[in-house]
């Protein structure tokens, strides 16, 4: 853990009298009065040589072994003909306070080597366009500090405009930490260079750091210490490196920030930023830090080490990971841990955000990604995604804590194809009070295949909702939930087919205690077609489990019929029951569903609900065990049809209410129902300007047909349970009964009872 120290030594007797200046920004008149000290002369291999002060006010000390720089004013600019430290040698610097800076310039060829002892109680900035080495037994602790190969005016400097806009002349120049560089609370540490790399320990707490592999750059500070830092690209390769930014080391900030940034011309490096050791901006008090990774629009990221920005605290949250970047490679070994934070690899939700896309992004089998609540919360969020490809396997997690809260989202997501087979995702409460997170499975295209069949089952059992989110090539990725449009030509992709059952085991949940709900949802902006002999709903229950389905497709919902099979089933009977939902732009072609006695809800808005088991298949004859439809209460909405006049063509139902409507000027309701039928309100189409029922409502009953509702209320004119053209009602009991539970009927042409 980091404790806050002052490393801020006494001035000398000579400097005693000296008093500190109060501003931390001076007007040019004040920065031309300097004092100046020069250096004996410089010692080959010794502290830093010849020093000589150009804007603001310090003086300069030396003895064998030691250099002491007493600066007095806010800001200082030394320019030094050698700034190195050797083992056993100190360089100290004593500042006004804490936000005062001294940049420090090497105005010959030789490079920076610190192998000593670097000390300030505020900001050292270290300009040395040859390059700078901390060395493994190098120690650097200050407020602040920063090292470059990139130049600044004097003028921008003492102004507050931190430009870094004057590229090292020397293209391989670089600037690599192997030792200890400690910061103060909330300071800055910056390693800028062509390459910048991090193989020792960097640590501070809340502090920022950047590891930038830039050859010019910009650097903005705000209230609260926040930080703005631009990058410039970098144009030229730099000999014998395999990154511009690399981290092999390790980085604490603890409620910190990490940078680190790489923006390549096109070309220049095969990786712009590598990142192995570890990252640490958690928290044990509040929420975790922020760790960033961006590669600029051409750069590839390879993350084989670990990223923390959890929080420990009982009720905290992680904090944020983002990683962009061209193409993304995270390694078997890969940690990548936000406990109930924010994690994005690739780009935002659906790629819809501000920030850029990844085209590629890969991660390996063992690679982990955990966004889990640490104690009471709720779980994170993680979002995968790859504008081009995207190849998922490893595991991510978005747990509720195991105190209490609901699961959290994951999203994998391509714009073009998506290979997630192997992937293990849990989203899932750890409590059985907690509500399921959801797994967003977002590609442009997508065949439920046996093996992401297997996947989706594993997601399902163990407590999280799956949902398979498809957009074409010419539609934007829509919002979760939202009706896709319709798509303009039906043979394009944006489908969803299920060519393998997905028949989760509900009762093998070991943080449900029987009341489980979980949720299937498959949208698309095409087609969702579910192959015969297929059946999506759950092989097994404990009695308060449930699993519902949900389909909404921006052209047809089809169940497939083949001869020698049973048609395309959705059965979620098992348990409570679930509900069932299909809603799509055209036509819904049905199978079977069975929900128990959970609802069930159909909508085909431009088109028709029709039966796809007609001709009969095997052991069909349209009776009890053979319904498309079994459920609670059952509401049907087609804007052309319901069901159809031919035998075998009405849409079989067991059901204890029924309500349907077509909303178009023509189209009929033809319904058999095995058993009582309770009816609701059937409305077959109506004449626009007349508002009179013209499509014909036929419905056969094995029993009775009653009215649902046998109040009074709201009966008469606009509440009739049947309004059509000619109605034909066949029952094998009552049709109606006497006073309020008498069938309220509005006809136009004709009533067949």
């Amino acid at each position: 853990m980091f404790k806050p120290w002052d490393p801020r030594v006494k001035p000398s007797a000579a400097t005693a009298a000296s008093k500190p200046g109060k501003r931390l920004d001076l007007s040019l008149a004040a920065a031309a009065a300097c004092v100046v000290v020069m250096l004996t002369a410089p010692l080959v291999g010794a502290n830093p040589t010849g020093g000589v002060v150009v804007r603001g006010n310090a003086a300069i000390a030396t003895q064998p072994g030691r250099v002491t720089v007493d600066q007095r004013t806010g800001k200082a600019v030394i320019n030094w003909n050698g700034f190195s430290i050797e083992e056993g040698e100190v360089t100290q610097f004593n500042q006004p306070g804490r936000r005062s800076i001294a940049l420090n310039r090497v105005i010959t060829k030789d490079p920076s080597r610190i192998n000593g002892q670097l000390r300030a109680n505020g900001n050292l900035w270290l300009i040395n366009q040859n390059g700078v080495t901390v060395g493994p037994r190098g120690k650097v602790r200050a407020q602040g500090f920063l090292a470059t190969t990139a130049d600044i005016a004097d003028d921008n400097f003492m102004r507050g405009r931190y430009k870094f806009d004057r590229p090292s002349p020397n293209p391989n120049a670089r600037v690599v930490n192997q030792g200890h560089i400690s910061l103060g609370e909330r300071g800055l540490g910056a390693l800028v260079a062509p390459h910048a790399r991090n193989d020792g320990l960097i640590e501070g707490q809340g502090s920022t750091v950047v590891i930038a592999g830039a050859e010019t750059f910009a650097v903005d500070f705000y209230g609260d210490d926040l930080i703005h830092f631009e990058a410039g690209p970098v144009t030229q390769r730099p000999e014998g490196v395999e990154a511009l930014a690399a981290n092999h080391g390790e980085i604490e900030v603890d409620g910190g920030r990490v940078l680190l940034t790489a923006a390549a011309a096109e070309g220049i490096v095969d990786q712009a930023i590598q990142v192995g050791g570890k990252i640490h901006a958690r928290s044990a008090y509040t929420d975790g830090g922020e760790i960033v990774l961006d590669g600029g629009d051409h750069g590839t990221l390879a993350v084989t080490g670990i990223l923390d920005a959890s929080s420990t605290h009982r009720s905290g949250h992680g904090g944020k990971i983002d990683i962009r970047g061209r193409k993304i490679r995270l390694g078997r070994k890969s940690l990548v841990r936000a406990s109930g934070g924010d994690i994005r690899i690739g780009g935002d939700r659906g790629g819809q955000g501000p920030g850029r896309n990844a085209d590629s992004v890969v991660l390996a089998a063992e690679a982990r990604i955990i966004a889990d609540a640490t104690g009471f919360g709720d779980g994170g969020s993680i979002i995968v995604y790859g504008k081009e490809t995207a190849k998922i396997e490893g595991q991510l997690t978005a747990r509720g804590g195991p105190s209490g809260g609901d699961g959290g989202f994951v999203e994998t997501s391509a714009a073009g194809t998506i290979e997630i087979a192997g992937i293990r995702v849990d989203a899932s409460a750890s409590t059985p009070a907690g509500k399921p997170g959801t797994w967003l499975i977002d590609p442009r295209d997508i065949t439920i295949g046996q093996s992401l069949s297997e996947t989706i089952v594993n997601a399902l059992k163990i407590g999280q909702n799956v949902t398979i989110f498809t957009s074409s090539a010419s539609t934007p990725q829509a919002v979760e939930g939202e009706l896709p449009p319709l798509s303009p030509d039906p043979g394009q992709d944006g489908n969803i087919t299920v060519e393998a059952s997905i028949r989760p085991d509900l009762t093998t949940n070991p943080n449900a205690t029987n009341q489980q709900t979980v949720t299937l949802t498959l949208t698309a902006d095409n087609d969702v077609t579910v192959n015969s002999g297929i059946t999506i709903g759950p092989t097994d229950a404990d009695a308060g489990d449930s699993m519902g389905v949900t389909i909404v497709a921006g052209n047809d919902i089809k169940f497939l019929q083949s001869p020698s099979k049973i048609p395309g089933t959705i059965d979620v009977a098992a348990g409570l029951g679930g509900a069932v939902s299909l809603t799509a732009a055209n036509n819904v072609d049905l199978g079977r569903i069975n929900a128990g006695v959970g609802n069930i809800s159909i909508t085909a808005t431009a088109g028709a609900i029709t039966d796809n088991t007609a001709p009969p298949s095997v052991g069909d004859d349209g009776g009890a065990g053979d319904e498309n439809l079994v459920g609670g209460a059952i509401n049907l909405t087609a804007g052309t049809g319901i069901g159809g006049a031919t035998v075998g063509d009405d849409i079989d139902i067991a059901a204890t209410s029924l309500n349907a409507t077509i909303t178009g000027s023509s189209g009929g309701i033809f319904i058999a129902e095995t058993d009582d039928l309770a009816l609701g309100h059937i409305k077959a189409a109506v004449d626009p300007d007349t508002g009179a029922g013209v499509g014909d409502i036929v419905l056969t009953a094995g029993g009775a047909i009653t009215d649902q509702d046998t109040t009074a209320v709201g009966e008469g004119a606009g509440n009739e349970n049947l309004v059509g053209g000619i109605i034909n009602l066949t029952a094998g009991g009552s049709i109606g009964t006497s006073g309020d539970g008498a069938i309220d009927t509005a006809v136009a042409t004709k009533l067949d009872a």
